[in-house]
């Protein structure tokens, strides 16, 4: 399983070191994926989420996703999948605004794979007419159907991410249930403790030093090589 933390620096250095990590990039935080030649594993996200106690985003939060598609079709990377419009915590709504917006999407990234969102309520024949699933919704009803997902998704071939995946207890689920990738802030955040639990699960077949290792790297104790943050074009 691939680990998709948001977009830090440290990422470069833990992929040097042997970590599967790549990058889950949000239309606010963008950056070409390549360093040196070598391209970032990266997958997009359409910034729609907002937490339950939060306003949703509305429509104006399309303009900048559909302006990093286009900034993705001129680089000519390719992600490993798109997460098509969505409506956060609503199945039949968010729904019918991914089956609208798939074409455009492919319109703007032929060749991309189609991820469908799923939310609370939705049932697998959603998933008709999408190239891979994107586990989101509500934090109860996300890991009550992880494992629901994952068999039908892999039933059709279809690659499974889970999101917010920032505790030890949500990566166990998601490897046991064997979910391809999973996404978190938590790198982002430096909280110690929970990183270091979470490498634990995700990570078994390193030693504990390694695991403390990557922290320092994550926490900033081994600062990323001067000139080697990003590329950017």
């Amino acid at each position: 399983m691939r680990y998709l933390p948001n977009n830090v620096a440290c990422v470069w250095q833990l992929r040097a070191r042997g970590w599967n990590l790549g990058w889950l990039m949000s239309p606010a935080g963008y950056r070409r994926p390549v360093k040196a030649g070598e391209l970032m594993p990266f997958a997009l996200d359409n910034g729609l989420y907002h937490a339950p106690d939060q306003r949703p985003k509305g429509m104006a939060a399309l303009v900048p996703f559909y302006a990093m598609l286009r900034r993705v079709a001129r680089e000519g990377v390719e992600p490993l999948w798109v997460v098509v419009p969505d409506v956060p915590y609503d199945g039949v709504r968010s729904l019918a605004m991914s089956r609208k917006h798939a074409r455009h999407v492919a319109d703007h990234l032929p060749d991309a794979k189609l991820a469908l969102a799923v939310q609370d309520g939705m049932t697998p024949d959603a998933l008709d007419g999408f190239d891979a699933v994107f586990v989101a919704g509500s934090d109860e009803w996300k890991d009550s159907t992880i494992g629901l997902w994952c068999r039908e998704g892999h039933a059709r071939g279809m690659p499974v991410n889970v999101a917010r995946v920032n505790t030890w207890r949500r990566a166990a689920l998601c490897m046991e249930h064997g979910a391809d990738t999973a996404d978190g802030t938590c790198f982002g955040y430096r909280d110690r403790r929970q990183i270091e639990a979470l490498l634990a699960v995700l990570y078994p077949s390193k030693s504990r030093a390694e695991h403390r290792d990557a922290l320092r790297v994550i926490c900033g104790a081994v600062p990323e090589p001067e000139g080697h943050l990003w590329q950017l074009t």
